[in-house]
């Protein structure tokens, strides 16, 4: 009984713990973050033209909100 406890209560300790936001952070960067979010369909039709012109400072937030592909497409464009 009481292993059946601990255990039960572990699982739920841990579906818990793995519980994630509606909307993951893209960065620590309340402000990019929020910038990227309101923007984000933009940010991921975005072409490497478009997201060299960001301020640096957006730029790993902007790049962290791409999907693979995208991120595989920017790989390729800087070997090419």
């Amino acid at each position: 009984m009481k292993k059946t406890t601990i255990t039960s209560l572990t699982i739920l300790f841990a579906f818990a713990s793995c519980e994630q936001d509606s909307e993951p952070a893209c960065c620590f960067n309340k402000v990019a973050n929020f910038g990227v979010k309101k923007n984000l369909t933009k940010v991921q039709r975005m072409k490497r033209t478009e997201w060299q012109v960001m301020e640096d400072k957006h730029e790993g937030t902007a790049y962290n909100a791409f999907r693979p592909k995208q991120r595989l497409e920017f790989g390729e464009e800087i070997i090419s």
